[in-house]
């Protein structure tokens, strides 16, 4: 991806590829490649309620999926960190998207939402369009509930990293719809013979619930196109 499409970051740990001694099994089943524009993205999510349905406590937590144009193209590209590595961190190191836990001062998980993603990497998502939501996904390692909302903004915006993010990439969405990122990635140290289906994003594998978030965005914007 061409430099001129990256707000300028600083990168807090070096980029590295976790897997990168190990073999990767490709998918072969790529689909044609369509270019997703946000008109789609807002009939697929736009009858989404952003309010939480079920009571509000500190094993909630919500992340932003935003989305951006880039420029001259037309397409879509969303935005995805890698987190920084920390001890007793359950997901140190994985990619992404910005969020975190409810806190009491969150008024809902929309809040939620916003504040971190102003804390994690510098965006005002107050200014940005409200896109909807898919379904809450369950991290059954530690019983967290996530709401996955999504967001468009008009223009690239400058980051600033904080603590908890080593690293930033706007990635082309129809890449990951089309199936071209596709692998299935080894899953050490846990069960080194299971292989699990995730996205190769420039060295990096996009897996677990952000997996999870994406098919089940692309499986709102297929049921539009139908």
């Amino acid at each position: 991806m061409s430099d001129v499409y990256h707000a300028p970051v600083v990168l807090r740990q070096p980029s590295r590829r976790p897997f990168a001694h190990l073999s990767l099994q490709r998918y072969d089943d790529v689909h044609p490649m369509q270019t997703t524009d946000l008109a789609t993205v807002r009939r697929a999510l736009g009858t989404s309620d952003p309010l939480p349905r079920n009571p509000l406590s500190p094993d909630r937590a919500a992340v932003a999926g935003i989305f951006h144009h880039t420029r001259g193209a037309g397409t879509l590209e969303i935005l995805l960190i890698r987190r920084a590595e920390r001890k007793g961190d359950p997901w140190s190191g994985h990619m992404a998207f910005p969020g975190g836990r409810w806190t009491p001062g969150d008024g809902d998980l929309l809040a939620t939402a916003r504040r971190e993603t102003w804390e994690e990497v510098g965006i005002a998502l107050e200014q940005a369009e409200l896109l909807g939501h898919v379904a809450d996904v369950r991290a059954h390692l530690v019983g967290t509930v996530v709401r996955p909302f999504f967001f468009a903004v008009p223009e690239l915006p400058s980051l600033n990293l904080n603590h908890e993010v080593a690293e930033t990439i706007w990635t082309p969405l129809d890449e990951l719809r089309a199936g071209a990122r596709d692998v299935r990635m080894p899953y050490p140290p846990h069960a080194p013979n299971v292989r699990l289906p995730a996205y190769d994003v420039e060295g990096h594998f996009v897996w677990g619930l952000t997996y999870k978030m994406l098919q089940a965005l692309f499986a709102a914007l297929d049921s539009v196109e139908d």
